[in-house]
């Protein structure tokens, strides 16, 4: 480790390695958001030396040396923090030996997403977007109303692991992220290493867009429980009403269905002008169904930040529900709707640990308060031509100004300047 250190500390352009998309325990989690992929786009900063992910390895002595040598201190920073050898052996089951291997066999700085794949084989970073995922598989963030961290093993092993030095940067996308984090996890140092990183995005393409038309994905590995919790049956049935109050209003739906629908929903995607894609497409396709649709449904319990960003700077006018963290991306009735009915009731902020506790159930069944409340929004809208053209002017403004390519790369160029600073002064001491 000390040896990585100081390569890390003197090479002349600081190494980064992607860890998205290596074989981590894909049962639980992917770990690979296309989102983050810009950020390895070769020769956007001289400073930086980013590399693709390890896709082979070599079985060696001195490789199955450093994996050992990985164990053993992760075991024994455990200990340290009081974590029973149970919960330490559970924590390393979940971790694909494989990626591990793989972890030991590239140096430099290693980026994750979502949950700390690694056992500290090297110096390491970590986004996330929710502190929830950090605790994958142990809690779920659509099953996490039972946190408790006084007894939680999943948050000490997490805990020890973020405030080790091996752990040099956080970043996130979402500024409420970066103030709670030293709160939920009771360490005030974790501020010097955690940084706000939005997601940028390529300026879209404008194309013509279809007077009342909707659009409704789920999420970008197209699971389908992903219909589920991103809204799609109340997507469904604010989309039925929409339509007969006005019957040239169209809906696409870029998702994969569950097996068994509720036959009220079924009915609803059977209407000829109802379009399912349930089958894979290109970027550009995908692009062009942002850029088509004039309304974005999205009433999710949950924040999804990419997705919302997207259609914003193409300029639809997003349907979200006032889900945690929504209100950093837009502003009900400036440039987008936000419809209230899911906080209470699918989540809660626990103001005294700075935790967000979601609950995905119920989902399977219509709310019918909350299509309603989207219905009367949606339909004012659509009696005002002026006012929704303004919409979407202001969303794809906002989206331009605040997610530009130039820009994302630029913070994440500064917060690794930041991070080596770190990891030499580590290598220092």
């Amino acid at each position: 480790m000390r040896a990585v250190r100081r390569a890390v500390a003197t090479a002349p352009r600081i190494p980064v390695t992607s860890m998205l998309g290596i074989p981590a325990n894909v049962a639980f989690y992917g770990a690979n958001h296309p989102a983050l992929a810009p950020l390895f786009s070769p020769g956007h900063d001289d400073d930086i030396r980013v590399l693709d992910p390890p896709r082979e390895v070599e079985i060696s002595n001195p490789l199955i040396g450093r994996l050992d040598y990985a164990l053993r201190t992760f075991r024994a920073r455990m200990a340290r923090a009081n974590v029973s050898e149970n919960d330490v052996e559970a924590f390393i089951d979940t971790r694909d030996p494989v990626s591990q291997l793989l972890a030991c066999s590239r140096g430099g700085i290693h980026f994750f997403q979502g949950a700390p794949l690694t056992l500290g084989a090297n110096p390491w970073m970590i986004q996330i977007e929710k502190a929830s995922t950090l605790f994958l598989p142990f809690i779920t963030p659509g099953n996490s109303y039972g946190f408790d961290r006084r007894v939680s093993a999943i948050y000490r092993i997490v805990r020890a692991l973020l405030l080790s030095d091996d752990c040099v940067g956080i970043v996130t996308n979402i500024r409420s992220t970066k103030r709670d984090l030293p709160v939920l996890f009771e360490a005030p140092s974790l501020a010097e290493k955690t940084y706000y990183l939005p997601f940028f995005l390529e300026p879209p393409r404008p194309v013509q867009k279809r007077p009342r038309s909707f659009l409704f994905t789920s999420s970008w590995h197209q699971h389908e429980a992903n219909f589920y919790s991103r809204g799609g049956v109340d997507a469904a049935m604010i989309f039925a009403e929409i339509s007969k109050r006005h019957r040239d209003a169209e809906l696409v739906m870029r998702c994969s269905l569950p097996a068994s629908l509720p036959d009220s929903v079924q009915t609803v995607l059977d209407a000829p002008n109802v379009r399912i894609i349930d089958q894979p497409i290109s970027d550009e396709e995908m692009h062009r169904l942002f850029a088509e649709a004039q309304f974005y449904l999205l009433p999710a319990p949950s924040l999804h930040s990419m997705s919302t960003l997207q259609a914003m700077a193409n300029g639809c006018i997003c349907i979200l529900a006032d889900s945690w963290g929504s209100d950093e991306y837009l502003h009900d009735g400036i440039d987008g709707l936000r419809i209230s009915g899911r906080e209470g009731k699918n989540w809660e902020y626990r103001v005294h640990e700075a935790f967000l506790a979601e609950r995905y159930a119920g989902l399977e069944t219509p709310d019918l308060a909350f299509v309603q409340r989207a219905v009367e929004a949606i339909d004012r809208l659509l009696l005002d031509d002026s006012q929704m053209q303004a919409i979407s002017e202001t969303a794809r403004i906002a989206a331009a100004r605040s997610n530009s390519a130039e820009a994302g790369r630029k913070a994440f160029a500064e917060s690794l300047r930041d991070i080596r600073g770190r990891v030499v002064r580590s290598s220092r001491a």
